[in-house]
């Protein structure tokens, strides 16, 4: 039993996690240990002497932040006036919205009910007779609109159909349950890849057909990986390819803003800005270009030569990303915007978030989270799926040993 929501998304990149190898000189470098120092129980603290270091915990946090001050200073100096440089996006650079800009964006745009904002979530329950995937999808606006939507999605086994095949069709169970290199990782990581793609999609559905305000508010990477590569699925691609064709290239006035990125550099930018401030730093073109690269085959080949390709051809240079800044006390967060509406998107990115100042993070993505919560929490799944395994005499069969745990 497991729960997925857009809040708690690993990256919101074009790119799959990879492993990175560290070695051991550059594992010093970045700790100030070696290894070897790091795997020495002698070296460690017993007892609850390990969270008493509160010298040491401090002394790293100040040097790290006096270092951190003075390449904020050099970004500024140096960085900044090159971010609008030939090759960027026409719109490039960074700028600074007034008090006047963001009461404005709030009382014509906010507060009038002309943005909307979606988020999902999914919860899994997971057994080995099987696997029920829920979503939930969910828009609200300041004007007081809500809307959900949800569905479950039942994934069992082939069942056994007996007679001379029975041997074989156990068999097939057993190597769908291996977690070997033919299924890249098991019934569980491929429900997974489901149900984020379509948990994905949903939203990116929702926003372009359902609502209706003007300017539409979603969360994470519009351009998300996940779609444009089909989660293992070539019709998720052919499927979204017209919904982002219609929020991105068509309606053009949408916001996105992920939690989480791995553009650290991009973080790195914003960490440099003062409150108010945004950088308009590049487009999506060189990552859609990595999806390009992938070594298409057969119907996945065809679905990029005709579909994928020209769609990213036109939507790389389109949608464009930066970093801004709310307040003082909170970080700078990414935002992905239509390049003919990229500062009205950092104007209510900035109205919506300083709502929040310790967060800097849009109230309405966490309306919307909130929304998903109350109605379609895990307990909406788990507590009636296991009601029907009692039902069906078997109560504790698939529990897991945490949950039984004392």
């Amino acid at each position: 039993m497991s729960d997925l929501n857009s809040n708690n998304l690993s990256d919101d990149g074009l790119e799959p996690v990879d492993e990175i190898a560290v070695e051991p000189a550059e594992y010093k470098a970045i700790t100030g240990e070696s290894l070897g120092d790091t795997l020495d129980i002698n070296t460690w603290q017993s007892g609850v002497r390990a969270i008493q270091a509160f010298d040491r915990l401090e002394q790293e946090i100040e040097q790290a932040e006096q270092l951190s001050d003075g390449l904020r200073k050099s970004i500024r100096e140096n960085i900044f006036p090159h971010i609008r440089s030939p090759g960027a996006p026409p719109c490039a650079g960074v700028f600074r919205a007034t008090l006047a800009d963001v009461k404005a964006a709030q009382n014509n745009v906010l507060f009038n009910g002309l943005v909307e904002a979606c988020d999902a979530n999914s919860h899994l329950f997971h057994t080995l007779s099987i696997q029920i995937i829920q979503i939930a999808v969910a828009t609200t606006s300041y004007y007081g609109q809500e809307e959900m939507w949800a569905h479950r999605i039942y994934r069992r086994d082939i069942p056994l159909k007996g007679g001379p095949s029975v041997l074989d069709e156990t068999l097939e169970i057993l190597r769908r349950r291996s977690g070997g290199p033919e299924n890249n990782g098991g019934r569980r990581k491929i429900t997974d890849m489901m149900r984020r793609g379509v948990m994905t999609y949903m939203e990116r559905v929702v926003l372009a057909d359902k609502a209706q305000a003007p300017w539409r508010v979603g969360h994470g990477n519009p351009l998300a990986y996940e779609l444009l590569s089909g989660a293992g699925i070539t019709e998720l691609i052919q499927k979204s390819i017209p919904v982002l064709d219609r929020l991105i290239l068509q309606h053009k006035r949408f916001l996105f803003i992920p939690s989480t990125t791995k553009k650290e550099h991009f973080l790195t930018i914003g960490d440099a800005l003062d409150p108010l401030e945004y950088a308009i730093i590049d487009d999506a073109t060189a990552d859609l270009d990595r999806i390009l690269e992938g070594n298409y085959r057969g119907e996945w080949k065809s679905v990029a030569d005709n579909e994928l390709t020209p769609f990213c051809r036109e939507a790389g240079p389109a949608v464009v990303a930066g970093v801004y800044r709310a307040s003082a006390m909170a970080p700078a967060r990414m935002f992905y915007a239509h390049r003919d509406y990229a500062h009205e998107a950092a104007h209510i990115a900035m109205a919506d978030s300083v709502l929040q100042e310790h967060r800097g993070f849009p109230m309405l993505i966490d309306m919307a989270d909130g929304i998903c919560g109350t109605y379609f929490g895990a307990e909406t799944l788990n507590r009636p799926s296991l009601t029907a395994l009692s039902n069906a005499g078997q109560p504790y069969r698939y529990l897991d040993e945490r949950t039984t745990r004392a």
